[in-house]
C-alpha cells in the first residue's frame, strides 16, 4: 500500500492520525520506539485531518451511537450533548480509544498499568530531570570516592581518605532524601498498579508522596 493509499485509507475508514501513524509505525517496525510513533502520529494527524485536537475531540465506540468519549471532559457525554461543530471519530473499542488518548498524555476509557507508571515517571522527571538525576548520581558516588579515598588530584596521585566536611554531609542527606523521594514515588505506583480496578483519579496527588 503506497503512502497515498494509507492517506485514503485513513480518510475513508475515518482513522484518526493516530491510528494511521500506528499502521506505518506497525509496517516500518517502529512500535519499539515511543518518540517515532508520537511522531508518526502526529505527522498523520496533520496528513488526514489539519483540525484535529485530541484534547478536544469525541469518539464513538464501536457501534454505540448513545454516547460519545468526549476527551475534554475527561467522560462519556451522550450524543445529544454532543456540540453540532464538534469533532468525531469512531473507534472499534474503549482499549483502542485508550491507546489513542495515551500518546497523548490523556486518559481513556481503560486504565492500565502503563498509565500508572507514565505518570509516576512524569512526577519522577518533573522534580528532577534527566540531566540532574545524572549529575546527582556523579556527585554521589564522587562523596563515596572521597571517604574511600579513592579520588586523584590534578596531578593523578591518590589522595588520602577523608570524612566529609559538614557542607558535604548536607550534601549527601539531601542527595539521600532526593533518591528515597523517587523509591517512594515507584512504590506508589506500584500499590495503585496492584489495585482492581485502577482508580480512574490516579493522577490525583493523594495517591503520590508529596513533591520535593
Amino acid at each position: 500500500m503506497t503512502l497515498v493509499d494509507y492517506s485514503l485509507a485513513c480518510t475513508v475508514d475515518n482513522y484518526t492520525g493516530l491510528e494511521w501513524g500506528h499502521r506505518l509505525a506497525s509496517e516500518a517496525g517502529l512500535l519499539t520506539s515511543l518518540i517515532a510513533w508520537r511522531r508518526l502520529w502526529r505527522w498523520g494527524c496533520s496528513m488526514v485531518n489539519k483540525d484535529y485536537m485530541p484534547e478536544d475531540w469525541c469518539w464513538f465506540v464501536g457501534e454505540d451511537d448513545t454516547q460519545a468519549w468526549s476527551s475534554s471532559a475527561g467522560g462519556y457525554v451522550p450524543a445529544a450533548n454532543v456540540p453540532a461543530n464538534a469533532g468525531i471519530t469512531r473507534i472499534a473499542s474503549e482499549s483502542d480509544l485508550s491507546d489513542v488518548l495515551r500518546v497523548c498524555g490523556l486518559v481513556g476509557p481503560v486504565v492500565t498499568a502503563l498509565d500508572v507508571k507514565m505518570e509516576a515517571n512524569r512526577r519522577i522527571l518533573a522534580a528532577y530531570p534527566s540531566w540532574k538525576q545524572a549529575n546527582m548520581l556523579a556527585r554521589d558516588a564522587e562523596l563515596s570516592r572521597i571517604q574511600a579515598g579513592l579520588m586523584r588530584d590534578v596531578n593523578g596521585d591518590v589522595m588520602a581518605a577523608r570524612a566529609l566536611s559538614a557542607e558535604e554531609i548536607e550534601e549527601e542527606r539531601a542527595l539521600n532524601a532526593a533518591w528515597a523521594w523517587v523509591g517512594a514515588t515507584r512504590a506508589a505506583s506500584d500499590a495503585i498498579e496492584a489495585q482492581s480496578p485502577i482508580p480512574r483519579d490516579y493522577t490525583d496527588d493523594s495517591y503520590w508522596p508529596s513533591t520535593q
